[in-house]
C-alpha cells in the first residue's frame, strides 16, 4: 500500500509472493520446511488463517494511549509517510480522537525533534 505506486491488479505479486515463500530454500531459512508439504503450503489469501484472525483485527487502541499520556509517559510513533493505510492522514485521525488533558497545547506545538 505505498503511495508511490498505482494501485494495480496485484494477482502477479502475489503469484511471486506465493512462488517465493514457497521455495524449499527459503522455508528452511524461516524455519518451516517441516510445516511446508504439498498439501499445505503458503497460501496469499489463506482463508482460515483470515477468520481466525478476523476478531483480533482494528482494535481501537487509544484509550490505551490515554492512559499513558496521563501518567506522563513519553509516546514515539513511528508512521509510513507513504503509507496509504496507515500514513500520517489515518494516525492524525485517531489521534484527534485522545482525551488527554493536554492534547490542545500539543496541536498548538510547533514541534521539534
Amino acid at each position: 500500500y505505498d503511495a508511490r505506486y498505482p494501485a494495480t491488479d496485484s494477482s502477479t505479486q502475489e503469484a511471486d509472493l506465493e512462488e517465493y515463500l514457497n521455495d524449499p530454500e527459503v522455508c528452511d531459512q524461516l524455519h518451516v520446511s517441516e510445516l511446508s508439504t504439498k498439501e499445505r503450503k503458503y497460501a496469499y489469501k489463506n482463508h482460515t488463517v483470515y477468520d481466525n484472525l478476523l476478531s483480533d483485527g482494528m482494535k481501537s487502541y487509544t484509550s490505551l494511549y490515554d492512559k499513558l499520556l496521563e501518567q506522563g509517559l513519553p509516546i514515539l510513533l513511528f508512521v509510513g509517510n507513504l503509507d496509504r493505510i496507515d500514513g500520517p492522514v489515518g494516525v492524525q485521525e485517531w489521534m484527534n480522537e485522545l482525551q488527554w488533558q493536554y492534547m490542545p497545547d500539543f496541536h498548538s506545538d510547533p514541534g521539534s525533534i
